[in-house]
């Protein structure tokens, strides 16, 4: 019955802040909700979740996903109630909504072309192994939430469309090669529309425009090696970032994070 917490994350996007599988379900209430998007599912057995007034039966492979702060309680139907769930932090946490069109809950099961279960299976095995990379969580996040979204008709079809045509290949080139001289226009490009086009559908879907996402990204790269890696000067951990101007990185550095690259290493030794 294991539960993870991640490490301190919420300059990530969206990323994992628990998640666990095999788990003996016991009654919960909340009256004033959980402070994150928090997704339950029967494994086994069968349990009720009261959400505003009203009652769901959640039997084998189906689940619910709670916004953050919606008052709610469940409890076993039979006696054993073997559940799996993750919840879900970050610096665009306030924006997921926009993925549930604001509903206060989303009803969604295993089917064909989507199981959360199985993701959650996967990504607890990641974790066991050591083998996740933050950046690639943070997308598999964004994954689960939009094949959670696609149980609501309209308008979310669309938005999965939009995300695996454009936004994800750009968010992977930023994992592999933010550290060149990468371009909003040359991310554009790569998909094959305007850098307006594209900048819209970053804001819409992540709050965020496509260069401020690439600048973040590679603070949160700094940051990590200015950390991690101590014999590394503040000038190479920004050209190794993809920021080979010192001054320009030391200015946005300051800006994002509120210390200069060195203040910030000497809170950490």
């Amino acid at each position: 019955m294991p539960i993870y917490f991640t490490s301190d994350s919420m300059n990530m996007p969206i990323y994992v802040h628990s998640i666990g599988n095999d788990w003996y379900q016991s009654a919960v209430k909340r009256d004033a909700g959980f402070p994150y998007y928090h997704w339950l599912q029967t494994e086994n057995g069968e349990g009720v979740i009261r959400v505003g007034g009203i009652e769901h039966i959640l039997k084998q492979g189906q689940g619910i996903m709670l916004a953050p702060f919606i008052p709610h309680e469940y409890e076993p139907v039979e006696q054993e109630w073997k559940t799996s769930f993750v919840s879900f932090y970050g610096c665009l946490q306030n924006e997921l909504g926009m993925i549930f069109g604001q509903m206060p809950y989303v009803l969604a099961e295993n089917c064909e072309r989507f199981s959360p279960q199985d993701w959650v299976d996967r990504i607890i095995r990641e974790i066991e192994g050591g083998r996740f990379i933050p950046e690639e969580l943070s997308i598999e996040c964004y994954r689960f939430l939009l094949g959670i979204s696609s149980a609501q008709p309209g308008r979310k079809t669309n938005v999965r469309y939009q995300y695996q045509r454009y936004i994800e290949p750009v968010l992977i080139e930023i994992s592999k090669n933010y550290n060149g001289d990468l371009t909003v226009q040359q991310l554009a490009d790569l998909v094959y529309v305007t850098p307006q086009y594209l900048t819209r559908i970053f804001q819409e879907q992540l709050g965020s425009s496509v260069h401020n996402y690439l600048t973040n990204y590679r603070i949160r790269m700094a940051k990590e090696l200015l950390i991690n890696k101590p014999e590394i000067s503040v000038r190479n951990a920004g050209i190794r970032s993809g920021m080979p101007t010192t001054s320009h990185f030391i200015a946005v550095f300051k800006e994002r994070v509120g210390y200069t690259p060195l203040e910030f290493r000497n809170l950490h030794y």
